[in-house]
């Protein structure tokens, strides 16, 4: 499968990066707020990696391009983690909002994320060109 992996704030762009350089830029929170890894059929951002209340945490979307990886315009990461007290995240002195095509609202701490979820996504991602099942989109 070709890839092209773009890079938000570098304004850089890698054709068929290895996953090596997919997970280097994922990983790269001090100069990199935004990943794209796309296909012909559509792709896989991961965005933030702000730390809130002590927490790394990500907004993971894909978006198709014509593709059938997902049946619909475009589907978010979510989480579902029992374990994982999402009220800890909030904050009352800040505002969190999350904008799409669809949706405007601050009602988005589902969407949050933590690192190994980001990187289960675009592994399969990367190596299927498929949504990774395990995990739970909306």
């Amino acid at each position: 499968m070709e890839w092209l992996l773009r890079i938000e704030d570098l304004q850089e762009s890698i054709e068929n990066p290895t996953w090596e350089e997919v997970y280097q830029y994922l990983l790269d929170g001090k100069r990199v707020t935004a990943v794209y890894l796309e296909s012909k059929d559509g792709f896989l951002m991961a965005g933030g990696g702000e730390v809130i209340k002590g927490r790394t945490r990500y907004i993971v979307e894909y978006f198709n391009q014509g593709g059938r990886v997902i049946e619909g315009d475009s589907a978010i990461l979510i989480n579902e983690d029992e374990n994982d007290d999402l009220q800890d995240l909030i904050d009352e002195h800040e505002d969190f909002i999350h904008m799409n095509i669809k949706q405007v609202g601050t009602d988005v701490f589902c969407h949050l994320v933590d690192f190994p979820k980001v990187v289960s996504a675009f592994r399969h991602f990367y190596e299927t060109g498929r949504l990774f099942e395990d995990l739970s989109w909306e």
